[in-house]
């Protein structure tokens, strides 16, 4: 057993993305990162991105590592011998003294690589988020707030710069610097990612992200202070999340923040259903 890397990210994508998408939900975040960085999508950062993989005796995948800096380490795997890869894998990434800021990953596979990495680095880890990740195929009926779902545009611009920061300091008290929440927003608005609920001004954002074969990601769900407590949120999600369906997708997935026990109500009284546990984890 012994852990490969790739500079190809085709031959990568190639490689991994059945195996990812035997479970298209959990692998959401991985699988849409593969497939924007095999479409040159650049909102990954300009730096070159990690892409390694362990396999078993037999050829088949056990673990699956990707990270696209300055961003955490993606990992996921499965198998009898996941633990052997993972020690392949922090093993690699320690001779060949590539850093990285932390890790994400369904809590069983995270666990095991952080665990291994105290152990060999002595880093101090922080837990940064427990999350969960959702599955919709369809809406319920729940009632509109006032206003109607839009597409963002340049007019939105200096809302969305601020909103953006917002929502990342909300998620991990710390917002954007000015030069990144400015091109948040123009990857947000450029691609047609971003949808406002609008009434009688924008109230709410959603976005969509990470197109997979059978499913997309919603992202990026914001309510300024003075308008929560009034079912934009839920309207707004619930709406992007019917359109989306009704473009071809099979199915609409989520990350929630445990910590935030009204999201985790919007979200499933929208109609999406727990799947299972995402934990992410920071290194010092």
């Amino acid at each position: 057993m012994v852990f490969e890397r790739y500079e190809s990210i085709e031959k990568f994508k190639n490689e991994v993305e059945p195996f990812l998408e035997k479970n298209e939900v959990i692998n959401n975040l991985p699988l849409g990162i593969v497939k924007a960085l095999s479409n040159n999508i650049t909102r990954y950062g300009d730096k070159k991105p990690f892409l390694g993989l362990v396999k078993d005796d037999k050829e088949n995948i056990i673990l699956v590592t990707i990270m696209t800096p300055p961003h955490n380490l993606i990992v996921t795997g499965e198998g009898h011998n996941l633990e052997e890869a993972v020690i392949e894998a922090v093993n690699y990434l320690i001779n060949q003294n590539i850093k990285i800021p932390g890790v994400v990953g369904i809590p069983n596979v995270a666990e095991m690589f952080v665990n291994l990495w105290n152990h060999k680095t002595g880093s101090i880890v922080d837990v940064t988020m427990s999350q969960r990740i959702y599955r919709l195929d369809k809406v319920n009926n729940v009632a509109d707030s006032p206003g109607k779902l839009r597409k963002a545009d340049m007019e939105d611009f200096n809302l969305i710069k601020e909103w953006a920061s917002n929502f990342v300091e909300d998620c991990f008290g710390e917002g954007l610097t000015d030069e990144r929440a400015e091109k948040t927003a123009l990857n947000l608005i450029d691609n047609k990612r971003l949808f406002i609920w609008d009434d009688n001004g924008a109230v709410s954002m959603a976005c969509k992200s990470r197109p997979t074969k059978n499913s997309i990601a919603i992202g990026e769900v914001y309510t300024p202070p003075m308008y929560r407590g009034k079912g934009y949120a839920t309207s707004c999600v619930a709406a992007l999340s019917q359109l989306l369906l009704d473009e071809g997708y099979k199915f609409c997935s989520l990350y929630t923040d445990l910590a935030n026990p009204t999201s985790n109500s919007i979200y499933m009284k929208i109609g999406y259903k727990p799947i299972a546990d995402s934990i992410m984890y920071s290194f010092k």
